[in-house]
């Protein structure tokens, strides 16, 4: 399974129906609403008790989105449902958004 790669504008409209999570690197700043936050290198099978089922669509970003790309991908492949913002918390704010 894979995940999709989305825009700002589909990512904020999923946000509603969606479990958002950030996939930090040195920046304390992230989007509103976010559920859980996953540091790389650590194991994702730590995460799944704080995770919703399978059946919900996870919302995934970090600063560039290239650490995102491969948490989403590690997701996807324990059978969620991903949807990866493309850009990272950079396109969100170049797209007028704000972080928090």
């Amino acid at each position: 399974m894979n995940f999709k790669s989305i825009s700002c504008d589909e990512f904020e409209k999923l946000m509603g129906e969606g479990f958002v999570i950030k996939a930090p690197i040195e920046y304390p700043e992230e989007i509103e609403g976010t559920d859980l936050i996953i540091k790389l290198g650590e194991n994702l099978d730590d995460y799944r008790a704080k995770l919703p089922g399978k059946n919900n669509k996870l919302l995934v970003y970090c600063y560039r989105g290239f650490i995102s790309k491969h948490i989403s991908e590690q997701l996807a492949k324990l059978g969620y449902k991903v949807y990866d913002l493309g850009g990272g918390m950079k396109s969100w704010e170049g797209s007028g958004r704000e972080l928090k």
